[in-house]
């Protein structure tokens, strides 16, 4: 994150409160890039609870979607929910960064219940922005991989409604992401492929999602490339495009 703000193409970063370098990226990081375009990760996915700390998250986006229908799991998502958006909140204002948007791993908060969930809480909270998954299909010289159609399929669908819901709680998100078809293949072609196929719509807004990882040996390196790709900013530029945050 810090390489990527500082000389290559990163505007936006977030942060998992639960998160295992959560503490690093909070005290180490952050105060050197207290201008970056900061948003909550909630993660329900994965992880120890900020609220049970002996208890480990385990759960799966279908059966998130199952379990989103009984208000009584509503409540506990809702709950958890606060407890990472306000340590997030504290520990930001301690280094001076405002937090600009909100998300979640595994793009849980999409489900429209709990997307509904999360919008309550970023007005209730002063977030002006909220992510939508709402993805075109489009062709990066190879298809994308089956399972990730049925994903961006599905994620569409959802975006229909939650953006209904960002509207009622007068949310800013954005029109389109990139990242869903060609997760874990993101880097500079991907990324220009998508923004070609979006270049004919006027006055968008896109997000592209990386994971980074400064690791030669990680199947994200080409992410971390990517954000330190000082020649992708032109090229994006020439579709038509400006970089910019959430804010």
């Amino acid at each position: 994150m810090l390489e990527g703000v500082k000389n290559g193409i990163l505007t936006s970063a977030c942060v998992c409160a639960n998160g295992e370098f959560y503490k690093h990226a909070m005290e180490e990081i952050l105060p050197q890039i207290k201008d970056v375009d900061l948003g909550v990760h909630l993660n329900i996915i994965e992880g120890k609870s900020l609220l049970e700390p002996g208890r480990n998250f385990k759960h799966g986006f279908a059966s998130l979607l199952i379990k989103s229908c009984f208000s009584e799991t509503l409540g506990e998502i809702e709950a958890e929910f606060r407890a990472q958006i306000e340590r997030v909140l504290e520990d930001a204002a301690a280094s001076g960064t405002r937090v600009n948007f909100i998300n979640s791993h595994i793009h849980t908060h999409a489900i429209p219940e709990i997307f509904n969930v999360t919008a309550r809480l970023a007005k209730e909270y002063a977030i002006p922005a909220i992510r939508l998954q709402a993805e075109k299909f489009y062709s990066a010289g190879r298809p994308p991989k089956p399972i990730n159609l049925v994903k961006v399929a599905l994620l569409n669908y959802f975006s229909l409604s939650n953006r209904v819901t960002a509207r009622k709680y007068n949310l800013k998100c954005n029109d389109y992401i990139l990242g869903v078809g060609y997760t874990g293949e993101m880097n500079g072609d991907t990324i220009l492929s998508g923004l070609k196929a979006l270049s004919r719509f006027k006055n968008i807004t896109v997000e592209a999602l990386l994971h980074p990882e400064n690791d030669p040996r990680s199947p994200r390196y080409d992410e971390y490339l990517t954000i330190i790709n000082p020649n992708l900013k032109e090229k994006v530029e020439n579709l038509g495009f400006r970089f910019c945050g959430f804010e």
